[in-house]
């Protein structure tokens, strides 16, 4: 079985014609991303992630930048756009308690705070502002409900996957 992982990147479009690709960091330090020895990625809709040996993380002004040796061409780079990075999770600096990192809260069951479900917490959206949740209430929709800890999250349960807002569901 695989070690738990935390996704702290998405890689993005190619920059220049040497094969540089964007990358869209999760950290909240983004220079930390040099302190992390091992990786992995996962490709587009591949279920899985795979070790990740061979990169080179380099940065200009506040964007960094991604590239996978011998590849040397924009075009053939364009297989990594959209990949997801990922570190042990185990690798993640302890946070405080009231803190947490959003593949802990991905998959909680979101409920309201008189105990009715409003749904399944999918992913974050990074806004400037406040992250944002999405939360699906079923196949088809979903919520979009701001984090905001102590707010509007106001309780947050790892241990039985359970996360309280005080939010009016739509």
């Amino acid at each position: 079985m695989q070690e738990k992982l935390a996704t702290i990147a998405r890689v993005g479009a190619p920059h220049g014609v040497f094969g540089h690709l964007r990358l869209q960091l999760f950290l909240e330090d983004p220079d930390s991303v040099y302190d992390f020895e091992t990786w992995f990625i996962k490709l587009g809709h591949d279920s899985s992630f795979k070790p990740l040996k061979d990169f080179e993380i380099s940065e200009k002004g506040n964007q960094f930048y991604i590239q996978f040796p011998p590849i040397t061409d924009r075009d053939k780079a364009k297989i990594f756009t959209h990949a997801q990075l990922a570190v042990p999770h185990a690798d993640l600096p302890a946070l405080p308690a009231d803190e947490f990192y959003w593949d802990d809260l991905i998959g909680l069951t979101v409920i309201d705070h008189h105990k009715q479900i409003i749904g399944v917490l999918e992913s974050f959206i990074e806004t400037g502002a406040h992250d944002v949740m999405v939360i699906r209430k079923g196949d088809k929709t979903q919520e979009l409900v701001p984090y905001v800890y102590d707010k509007i999250v106001k309780q947050v349960n790892l241990t039985d996957k359970i996360m309280q807002v005080e939010w009016e569901s739509l």
